[in-house]
């Protein structure tokens, strides 16, 4: 069972429709960076100490839920999903809101990971982030 890396990029916003080419999704909120790891289809991962998890579906669905703590220090499961004609890496992909369909997300897989040592870093830190959520 081969492993892939990537360095990732998150956003997610509220929709908003504007008369101006400005504002490309919308009121974005969150925005952050981390890694994930890829095992076949299915992903975890970190960005900063918020945990990320996911998987490619047969028809080119690409879904993902993030944990979180929000302002006031409340967990917040937030899952989003999206089909697109194919899903290449390194990409973006924006994503709908499944609980709540005014929000969306962003991903954008930057760049594979090949360096052994990052990948140990990498692994390392996403043992300790999924800690925090007691996550075994």
């Amino acid at each position: 069972m081969k492993k892939l890396y990537y360095k990732i990029e998150l956003r997610i916003g509220e929709w908003v429709l504007y008369d101006d080419d400005e504002n490309e999704y919308g009121e974005l909120y969150y925005f952050n960076e981390g890694y994930m790891i890829f095992t076949d289809d299915s992903f975890e991962g970190y960005l900063t100490n918020d945990v990320l998890f996911g998987d490619i579906g047969e028809n080119n669905e690409l879904y993902l839920e993030l944990l979180d703590f929000d302002e006031e220090e409340q967990l917040q499961f937030l899952s989003f999903s999206g089909h697109f004609e194919d899903i290449e890496l390194p990409g973006a992909y924006t994503l709908i809101g499944l609980s709540e369909q005014e929000k969306f997300a962003a991903i954008k897989f930057v760049e594979p990971i090949k360096d052994f040592s990052k990948q140990e870093k990498i692994e390392k830190e996403l043992e300790r982030v999924k800690q925090i959520y007691f996550i075994p």
